[in-house]
């Protein structure tokens, strides 16, 4: 399992255990040392599908800004 699948099925257990509040400062404040405060269910909801899609990108191979190219044709 990659780094960002890892972090998506940690934060969806999160919100399962009502503990979003705790995902969010052991992550931020062991990575940068920054604190974080959602308040709108948006901000969880569009940071859960940021977290998946990071994680399909991984499994690919790809990163944010990959393009993808074809040569030959018919």
């Amino acid at each position: 399992m990659g780094y960002w699948r890892a972090q998506y099925e940690k934060f969806k257990q999160a919100i399962a255990d009502r503990s979003v509040e705790t995902f969010f400062l052991a992550s931020s404040e062991n990575s940068r040392q920054m604190r974080a405060t959602y308040t709108l269910l948006g901000n969880m909801t569009d940071f859960l599908e940021w977290l998946e899609y990071q994680a399909m990108l991984e499994e690919a191979n790809m990163s944010s800004g990959s393009v993808f190219t074809t040569i030959g044709g018919c």
